[in-house]
């Protein structure tokens, strides 16, 4: 993963494979004061095209304003304490028929 912050605002990249095997670079912004923000993922052909991508998001960060923030710099945005994982945590806490999503999630996969 890499984070860009200016300001409030952040940018993160990541690239890794979906479930079926799939390159995927996974995009998501917003500002760390609100809740929300947006996530865009795109398929690819392979991991070079993904690190093609990733490179092409680095320079126009950098062209923006952005600066690349590192775990030494700000270990609280590494740590999972961030917008797009509080956001993915509390749909995650959400009932269904009164039982928590990642229970049915859990027994789906069982």
């Amino acid at each position: 993963m890499l984070l860009w912050r200016k300001d409030k605002l952040y940018y993160k990249v990541y690239l890794g494979k979906d479930l079926f095997e799939q390159w995927v670079v996974t995009k998501a912004w917003g500002n760390v004061e609100r809740r929300g923000g947006q996530v865009r993922q795109i398929l690819l052909k392979d991991q070079a095209a993904g690190l093609a991508e990733i490179e092409k998001v680095k320079r126009l960060r950098q062209k923006s304003g952005y600066v690349l923030v590192t775990p030494e710099d700000n270990h609280y945005a590494f740590e999972g304490n961030f917008v797009l994982q509080d956001t993915m945590a509390e749909i995650l806490e959400e009932e269904v028929d009164n039982q928590p999503l990642f229970e049915l999630m859990a027994e789906c996969q069982n």
